[in-house]
């Protein structure tokens, strides 16, 4: 009967061992994924950002040739 308690004693060792094994791998993995999440989440404010950046100045490039023009000597004596 000794002999079988002992077995038993392994074998509950190595399964408590392999759960804690699992266990830590599995943390370790979760924590890299949340890590990996965020660079992502970083990563498309920054696009978006540059995005906005990249219209804002489409736009004013727009705008500066449609409104803002200089008056020619042609154009003030068509006004005179």
């Amino acid at each position: 009967m000794l002999k079988l308690t002992s077995y038993l004693f392994v074998f509950l060792i190595a399964v408590t061992a392999t759960i804690l094994n699992f266990i830590r791998l599995f943390l370790k993995a979760h924590e890299e994924n949340i890590k990996q999440a965020e660079m992502e989440k970083k990563k498309a404010e920054k696009e978006a950002e540059m995005e906005k950046k990249a219209e804002k100045e489409a736009g004013m490039e727009k705008g500066k040739g449609s409104k803002l023009r200089r008056k020619s000597v042609k154009d003030n004596k068509e006004e005179s």
